[in-house]
């Protein structure tokens, strides 16, 4: 048995992807960056698109060794293509700010929206941040229902933008319609179901 003592042995013993993506995260959370990207790297040949979403995030970031975005692009393009929606988000996040590819709020947008369909609801938050500020085919009125759909999937961003948007509303019309007044009232039950910190 391959110690951690020894991890670019251990990362090069295995043919099993997800056994190389646990050694990995175990190397990363050790404080063995390099020897973690080896086994990420291992994991990725073998399809395991969560590996994939490390390698880009570690480049992204920073994790231990410079960042680089476009390497991180150039990851989460390739689980994109598998479908990992935490991909589609970090990805949306480098167009959205023009770092490691050209800037593009379409794009962002359509990786945003995919990973919503995937059920990242931080995904949804962003749409709602999109639109609010017009920066994709939604306008502003759109914000709110992104938000709203946010927090219902338990996204804490999501309530508070939900809630930070009523508020603004009730201010704005100084009366409460009863659809300003029925999200009122659904905003704090849906974020009481997020546990803040």
């Amino acid at each position: 048995m391959t110690s951690l003592k020894d991890p670019e042995t251990a990362a090069e013993s295995h043919s099993n992807p997800e056994a190389a993506l646990a050694l990995g995260q175990l190397l990363l959370d050790t404080g063995q960056p390099l020897a973690a990207i080896k086994s990420f790297k291992s994991a990725a040949a073998g399809g395991n698109s969560t590996a994939m979403h490390l390698l880009g995030r570690m480049h992204q970031l920073g994790w231990g060794i410079p960042a680089d975005p476009v390497l991180a692009a150039d990851y989460y393009n390739r689980a994109c293509s598998s479908g990992e929606p935490w991909s589609m988000f970090n990805l949306a996040e480098l167009y959205l700010s023009g770092s490691g590819v050209a800037q593009s709020d379409d794009e962002a947008y359509r990786l945003y929206a995919l990973a919503a369909k995937q059920g990242n609801a931080q995904s949804l938050n962003m749409l709602g941040m999109m639109a609010e500020d017009s920066r994709g085919p939604e306008g502003p009125e759109a914000a709110l229902d992104h938000y709203l759909a946010a927090a219902a999937a338990g996204d804490g961003w999501g309530c508070f933008n939900a809630a930070r948007l009523l508020i603004a509303q009730a201010r704005s019309t100084r009366r409460w319609n009863g659809s300003t007044a029925r999200s009122a009232r659904v905003v704090p039950s849906i974020c009481a179901l997020w546990p803040m910190p």
